[in-house]
């Protein structure tokens, strides 16, 4: 495992072993292409910055968040079982409006069982599966969701008012007890959106299509 107590990437790559953040980082490009079941993690109590308009990729590479990761800008690209790991306690702020895709093949994931916080007034894509287990905050902009997910049971996305959540294309799966709530806008563009057994609390819903 390579430990780094800070890093600061501008450009080349991080291949290989394992990678944990002790301290508050930063990655402005580059990429953490790796091989099959190599981890990343994030400290808890530090912070990664994610920004520049630079595409920052991580192949094969699953990234857990224990502290913040700061997404200011740039996209987010994985694959082939890659994607980030939000855990307990742990916040993604996302503020890039940008694309979290998937580039080298395969399924993408990003699940949150902590805080994801959308901040930008833009509007970010979520290519890769979002799976959300507690609290998701569109606090401006729209986030669209357009390679399905599920919400668990604890999983609420709370729309402020003048925000939008968009569900743009793929299946979306809400457990029994998630929640689409606040004064915004949900709203069904492409794609289903279900309830796998019981009901779920919705406030607003839209259907387009």
């Amino acid at each position: 495992k390579l430990v780094l107590t800070t890093l600061n990437q501008t450009g080349g790559s991080l291949p290989g072993a394992s990678l944990q953040l002790a301290g508050n980082s930063l990655w402005s490009a580059g990429d953490w292409n790796s091989t099959a079941g190599a981890a990343a993690s994030i400290a808890a109590g530090t912070t990664l910055t994610v920004n520049t308009t630079s595409v920052h990729d991580f192949n094969l590479r699953t990234i857990t968040n224990n502290g913040v990761l700061d997404w200011q800008a740039g996209q987010l690209r994985t694959g082939n079982g890659g994607g980030i790991v939000n855990a307990a306690g742990a916040t993604f702020s996302d503020g890039a409006n940008n694309f979290f895709a998937t580039a080298y093949g395969g399924a993408g994931v990003f699940t949150s069982n902590g805080t994801y916080t959308k901040t930008g007034t833009g509007i970010p894509n979520f290519q890769v599966a979002f799976n959300n287990n507690a609290a998701a905050n569109i606090n401006a902009g729209t986030l669209s969701l357009s390679g399905g997910g599920a919400a668990g049971a604890a999983g609420t996305f709370t729309v402020a008012g003048g925000a939008t959540l968009s569900f743009d294309n793929g299946t979306y799966t809400l457990a029994n007890g998630a929640s689409l709530a606040g004064a915004g806008n949900t709203v069904l563009n492409n794609g289903t959106l279900s309830v796998a057994a019981g009901s779920a609390n919705i406030v607003s819903l839209t259907v387009n299509g």
